[in-house]
């Protein structure tokens, strides 16, 4: 089942994004797993909103490339929210 997680990256620069993005080394795609990705500057940091294939895709990515990262960066670690999703329309 499809998952969207919502992450909130108080404190996060657009540069700082940039960085963990560049460094998960995805050749300019979404991550295995992922479905769609966007993010956008707020006035609190950096928001984004992935849906995933699965809750698995989704934890095996935050365990293995998004936290180590965010460690290596020493970048606060994002608060999330999940939500399952109902429906996925595409063009």
């Amino acid at each position: 089942m499809a998952i969207a997680r919502v992450f909130d990256g108080k404190g996060w620069s657009p540069q700082q994004y940039d960085s963990l993005i560049e460094r998960m080394e995805l050749g300019g795609h979404a991550a295995p797993g992922v479905l769609y990705h966007w993010a956008a500057a707020t006035r609190d940091g950096m928001h984004a909103v992935d849906v995933y294939e699965s809750r698995e895709a989704a934890d095996r990515l935050a365990r293995d490339k998004i936290g180590p990262l965010v460690q290596e960066l020493g970048l606060p670690m994002p608060e999330f929210s999940e939500f399952e999703v109902h429906s996925i329309l595409q063009p």
